[in-house]
């Protein structure tokens, strides 16, 4: 006999629990995190190879920091009933349009850097498929080919976000940009023939770009109405996530890049440096959490959206 029972789902059950608290969590994490990851660049990480010279107490403080944070940004919004009001486009919003713009400049910048890295890695490699994948040519070309039109795509976003329409809802497929943009980047790094675990700005930028990807992917079914029911939580749970992660790299790196030139000494690992893309990102996905914040105090702001006939 069939149970004709409605089943029951965690997702958005909680009608009591609010997301607002996580913007103070990820504030909390961001600036513990920072402080941890600036005293281990000083001390323990070694500039040439970034292997770890030391501190293990140090980065198992960082990485439980981090995985707390994780853990209450998925966890809160994977409960919490305030996403299923998160909506992309239909209403303005003029901080979230300026973060969208400053990330559009980012993937723009991004876009430049990674194509003039990967042209550099081509003139120093052969130029079979093998050598040019390996020498990280492919990926960095990639990579630059996706933020060009991931940059497309945050302008139209930020018009959405500024005038109150909906025209990111039309272009399914531009939305998979960032996705790729992610993607390449993932590739480049898992390219490394180095030990994940030992160095820790490579195994903190996996974790970073993969949140990114699932982030991205959420943004686009949200913005262009596909299954976006099922995936508004990930906007600030995954969103969340990667941010922070992308606001300590971010951050300490500039701050050690700047003591490195005062103090006349390497404080940075080679090969992985302060990226503004990476930072814009974490802006973003802030602003964004805000302004579904401000939306789920609305009395019901899901109602403003009708389904868009095909």
């Amino acid at each position: 006999m069939a149970d004709n029972k409605p089943k029951i789902s965690l997702k958005g059950s909680k009608e009591n629990l609010s997301i607002a608290p996580l913007n103070k969590v990820f504030l909390a994490a961001f600036v513990i995190a920072t402080v941890l990851r600036c005293i281990q660049m000083a001390m323990y990480i070694d500039p040439q190879t970034g292997f770890l010279t030391g501190g293990s107490v140090l980065n198992i403080l960082l990485y439980a920091v981090l995985a707390v944070a994780i853990v209450v940004f998925c966890g809160i919004s994977f409960l919490s009933a305030d996403c299923k009001k998160a909506e992309i486009g239909g209403i303005s919003d003029s901080k979230v349009a300026t973060s969208a713009r400053l990330m559009a400049i980012g993937f723009a910048v991004d876009c430049v850097s990674s194509f003039l890295t990967g042209m550099y890695n081509f003139g120093s490699s052969d130029t079979g498929y093998t050598d040019v994948m390996k020498s990280g040519t492919l990926p960095m070309l990639l990579q630059s080919f996706f933020a060009l039109f991931s940059a497309v795509y945050f302008f139209v976003l930020a018009s959405d976000f500024s005038k109150g329409t909906e025209k990111a809802y039309k272009r399914k497929i531009l939305a998979t940009a960032p996705v790729c943009w992610a993607g390449a980047r993932l590739i480049y790094r898992f390219l490394r023939q180095i030990s994940f675990i030992e160095v820790s700005d490579l195994f903190l930028e996996l974790v970073m770009i993969a949140f990114m990807v699932m982030f991205f992917m959420a943004l686009a079914q949200v913005a262009s109405g596909v299954y976006k029911d099922t995936v508004k939580w990930r906007l600030t749970g995954f969103g969340l996530s990667a941010g922070v992660i992308a606001a300590v790299l971010s951050i300490s790196r500039l701050v050690m890049s700047l003591v490195s030139v005062i103090a006349a000494s390497d404080f940075t690992v080679s090969g992985h440096s302060f990226t503004l893309a990476d930072l814009l990102f974490a802006l973003f996905v802030l602003t964004l959490a805000l302004k579904i914040k401000e939306d789920a105090k609305k009395p019901d702001v899901s109602a403003v959206y009708e389904e868009k006939a095909e």
